[in-house]
């Protein structure tokens, strides 16, 4: 810096004497620095960094240089100077020239963009401004839940009260029903281990993924939710499964693929590869917990379970392999994959009912009654799913919402044709995909 600014000024002293024997010789004006992507990607990760101490979770995972996260933590920047550092640096990625030699370039500003957008919203609700759901939803992840269509919600609750008659209410049919699914202490990890190697064969067969990829899974207890991925850098991820409630024999295929393959693990060991190492994009080594991308992330994971097994398959799988591991009667996997099939149509309702919960319609009670009777849950999963709620608010549209989205595109581009179906959730994984595009 400083041999810069004295060779700054030998050159304005050199201009000085051109001037003075030549009065009339123009004066040429600096030419102003270019404003680099890569420039407002290495500024972005660091202010996320620091809005980190403000939100806390709002950095889900980071494996870039450990010396930028050591510097936001020792500069303990006010939420006032954060707020500053976002806005100017909205001005300069507006300003930024996408580098024409690569094709995802373009997309990499809007990606960008949209994530410190995003980023304000989250500095507005730090400083405990009540946002209203919608507006939540739509800052912070690009869309707005949809109204269920009750109609169809009333139809699949009727067919569900078909598949298993009785005088007890619904959600306590399905729930006694589900009970029988348990997969007893002994036996989960032999029943994870067998679901995660099957979703992962199968995402194989369709994703090159890099040679070294791993995850170990870990069970946990005492939090809101029932999995959790935890990446850690170099195509490696921590995958925790809750078992404060017993865990049931269908949740297996769930969080292999959701938070495995060819979901969260998936998601991140491919982009670290190519978005990364192959072209050094250093914001995709931040994943920014309340942003575009958590829909992405969380719609792709389940629709993932559909792009690794036909429902048929499935169903085949469970029976032929997980029921016996867990000691469960394979008879009763025909009408659990009937129950699931139908429970498709009720996916939407957990969105709804949290938008009604956060802005303030409903009470805590009516809540857990409508995610009973409308997700066929127990009291105590409904439970789960109202901390879920408070814990994390909008990010609920993710995973409904955000499902019917990855799966509209995956059949808008791919079609009926296995390679390219397959090719459109790579793209959409692994590249500055954003939710308007999953519309497009």
């Amino acid at each position: 810096m400083i041999r810069y600014a004295a060779l700054s000024a030998l050159a304005l002293l050199g201009a000085c004497a051109e001037q003075a024997a030549d009065p009339a010789a123009p004066v040429e004006a600096p030419e102003a620095q270019a404003v680099t992507l890569d420039a407002v990607a290495e500024d972005y990760v660091k202010v996320s960094l620091a809005l980190e101490a403000h939100d806390p979770g709002f950095v889900d995972a980071y494996y870039g240089p450990e010396e930028w996260r050591t510097a936001a933590e020792a500069e303990a920047a006010g939420l006032d100077a954060v707020s500053d550092r976002i806005d100017a640096l909205l001005e300069r990625a507006a300003q930024a020239e996408p580098d024409a030699e690569d094709e995802l370039s373009d997309d990499r500003k809007a990606f960008l963009i949209a994530h410190m957008e995003a980023m304000q919203t989250r500095v507005r609700m730090a400083r405990g401004e009540t946002v209203p759901f919608d507006e939540e939803t739509q800052s912070l992840y690009g869309v707005v839940a949809p109204e269920p269509d009750m109609e169809e919600v009333e139809a699949a609750l009727a067919a569900i009260g078909d598949l298993l008659p009785g005088e007890d209410p619904l959600w306590k049919r399905v729930d006694d029903f589900k009970k029988r699914l348990e997969i007893p202490d002994e036996n989960l990890q032999a029943v994870m281990d067998a679901a995660i190697e099957e979703c992962r064969a199968r995402t194989m067969d369709h994703v090159a993924l890099p040679e070294d990829e791993f995850f170990h899974m870990e069970l946990v207890t005492d939090q809101p939710w029932s999995g959790y991925n935890w990446y850690q850098g170099g195509h490696e991820s921590l995958i925790e499964i809750n078992t404060d409630l017993p865990v049931r024999i269908d949740r297996a295929v769930d969080l292999g693929c959701h938070e495995g393959y060819p979901g969260h693990h998936t998601l991140n060991s491919l982009r670290e590869a190519r978005m990364v190492e192959d072209r050094g994009w250093i914001e995709f080594t931040m994943f920014p917990l309340y942003a575009p991308t958590a829909l992405i992330a969380e719609g792709t994971a389940n629709y993932g379970i559909d792009m690794a097994f036909t429902p048929n398959e499935r169903e085949a799988f469970e029976r032929d392999v997980l029921y016996p591991l867990a000691g469960i009667d394979p008879a009763l996997a025909e009408t659990n994959a009937a129950l699931r099939e139908d429970m498709q149509a009720l996916r939407l309702m957990r969105a709804d009912t949290a938008r009604d919960y956060l802005d303030g319609d409903i009470d805590a009670e009516t809540y857990k009654d409508r995610i009973q009777r409308y997700t066929l849950t127990s009291p105590e999963r409904a439970a789960q799913s109202l901390d879920f709620t408070e814990t994390y608010r909008g990010y609920v549209v993710n995973y409904g919402v955000g499902e019917v989205m990855a799966g509209q595109y995956v059949d808008r581009v791919g079609g009926d044709d296995e390679t390219a179906r397959w090719d459109a959730f790579i793209h959409a994984i692994a590249t500055p995909v954003l939710p308007s595009d999953l519309q497009e």
